[in-house]
């Protein structure tokens, strides 16, 4: 299910996955945990969030548009990335 995986929002001691289909599920874990599983193209964006490069519609200066049109945010730390 890697594949349909858009973007992991971290929240306190949970991973919430947030999948193509417009589900998410929440899981028990840590974001830097997940970070090392996953393959090259998720790319922290935030302290709080790994996007899948292949679900970014555009990329603005403050956040990026996932092609469901959600906004993710993206920080001054992780701009670099994109």
């Amino acid at each position: 299910y890697i594949t349909d995986l858009m973007y992991v929002k971290a929240e306190d001691h949970y991973l919430n996955l947030f999948l193509s289909n417009g589900k998410d599920h929440l899981v028990r874990g840590k974001i830097k945990d997940i970070k090392k599983q996953l393959p090259p193209n998720f790319i922290q964006c935030h302290r709080s969030y790994i996007v899948n490069a292949n679900f970014i519609k555009q990329a603005n200066r403050d956040n990026l548009i996932m092609i469901s049109g959600d906004s993710v945010p993206l920080s001054r730390t992780y701009k670099d990335n994109f």
